[in-house]
């Protein structure tokens, strides 16, 4: 029953009548009907090709909007005799894209619009979509017990922990282990393994004063299901739709995502559902050699953040610690359009205390605004990450500026991608460090 990877130019037609409480004071049409109007058409042409939303919601599958624009053209009555065209124009992993010609009974065009709906399967309070490329996979109390050792007289964080997507934790922490996104920005691969690495040092560290574990919850891991095929921007679309639901789903529970591993790519949908949440666009504070705020031209690690903006899911971004040499002059241009804040590292280079009065001054500018947490691991001198740098901040660095931020009441999420371990050294040196940030985030935030 899904529509997966294939292009349509499937079209249907549909008439109806505007009613008298369709209408405004004014005699209009009122403008909020409009959705309505358009899920008829939509309603009819799925239909017509054989998939009523009756049966693909006994079949446990909604269709939920993840987009909806419309134009309006010219004013409609009570009385007009409306024809709405439907095309379908594709269908891409979870997502299926709709198009729209509202005319009156003159043959004037009205207005247009388009939508995307997800398909998503509905397992207890989360979301859980037909992935072609990607599989979500709930951690079990068992996996816990294989990634810490047991000594007597300690007790470990993996012995408090909880596991799974449906708990009353404060903290839900989700492994992305994929490098698709760093790959198609011209990265190298290893973000798949920055979650195990973390699991196997964080589960490790002590449960006492500081830090007892209950409130935290390991909820599951996103992997890339095996392929022989070359990454695609699609690839992306489906991962989007997955983490953007799984995110969705602990915001409404009350509770922080904490994302570990993967490409900077899943900034993206975690900023949309900390937006959708909040109903309204929200901050972003990153630290990054990157930008990452590249040209809208196909979804990558290089462009969350202005996708994110230019879909108005942001708000304020703040970016801190760019390298003057590895970003390019658009990217800074952009940057200034979108009123964004942004220094350098060699300005703490030159000058050691700019450091903490440039993340005074990032603070300072997303004010009240509900924010979310960034850090690219590429940031950390010598750190393995998909894009390893001799020169950058160091760890201790990277641990007060989380320690900063995380103190904030509305920061809404952290997420550490990037860490591309491919030894057994490299992995110790990732698992401690992001160990060291994610312990500190939750210190730091269960005080604010």
């Amino acid at each position: 029953m899904y529509l997966r990877c294939m292009n349509f130019n499937f079209s249907s037609e549909i008439s109806l009548r505007v009613r008298y409480g369709e209408t405004d004071q004014m005699g209009y049409c009122y403008y909020g009907n409009y959705a309505s109007f358009f899920e008829v058409g939509r309603v009819e042409a799925l239909r017509q090709i054989g998939m009523s939303y009756k049966q693909l919601e006994e079949q446990g599958v909604m269709l939920p909007v993840s987009q909806f624009n419309v134009d309006y053209l010219r004013p409609i009555y009570y009385d007009d005799l409306l024809t709405i065209k439907t095309k379908i124009t594709k269908s891409s992993g979870a997502r299926i894209y709709f198009e729209y010609e509202l005319y009156n009974e003159k043959g004037t065009l009205c207005s247009t619009a388009n939508t995307t709906l997800v398909f998503p399967r509905i397992n207890e309070s989360f979301y859980m979509l037909n992935p072609t490329r990607f599989s979500f996979t709930e951690i079990s109390p068992e996996w816990i017990s294989n990634n810490f050792t047991v000594r007597a007289g300690e007790i470990k964080l993996g012995q408090k922990v909880k596991t799974g997507i449906n708990t009353s934790s404060k903290y839900h922490v989700l492994g992305v282990c994929e490098s698709v996104g760093p790959q198609l920005n011209g990265g190298k691969t290893g973000a798949e393994f920055g979650f195990q690495a973390f699991a196997n040092r964080f589960l490790n560290m002590q449960s006492n004063r500081f830090l007892l574990g209950e409130e935290i919850c390991f909820a599951g891991m996103i992997t890339l299901n095996q392929s022989n095929e070359s990454p695609t921007f699609e690839w992306i679309d489906e991962l989007d739709e997955l983490l953007f639901s799984w995110a969705s789903t602990i915001f409404n529970q009350g509770g922080i995502p904490i994302v570990i591993g993967g490409g900077h790519n899943n900034a993206y949908p975690l900023i949309k559902s900390a937006a959708n949440f909040h109903q309204k666009a929200i901050g972003v504070v990153n630290l990054d050699p990157h930008a990452d705020f590249r040209k809208t031209n196909g979804r990558h690690s290089g462009n969350s953040f202005s996708y994110a903006s230019e879909e108005t899911y942001l708000n304020k971004y703040a970016v801190v610690g760019l390298h003057e040499s590895y970003n390019n002059e658009h990217i800074f241009e952009e940057l200034e359009k979108a009123n964004a804040y942004f220094c350098f590292f060699e300005s703490w280079l030159d000058d050691g205390q700019l450091f903490e009065q440039h993340l005074q001054e990032a603070k300072n500018y997303l004010e009240e605004e509900y924010f979310g947490l960034e850090l690219d691991l590429d940031s950390i001198a010598y750190m393995p990450s998909s894009a390893i740098s001799p020169s950058g901040v160091t760890l201790e660095q990277a641990r007060k500026y989380v320690r900063l931020f995380s103190s904030n009441k509305n920061c809404s999420y952290l997420h550490l991608p990037e860490a591309a371990p491919m030894n057994e050294s490299e992995a110790l040196i990732v698992g401690k460090a992001l160990a060291f940030l994610v312990s500190d985030f939750i210190k730091l935030n269960k005080k604010s």
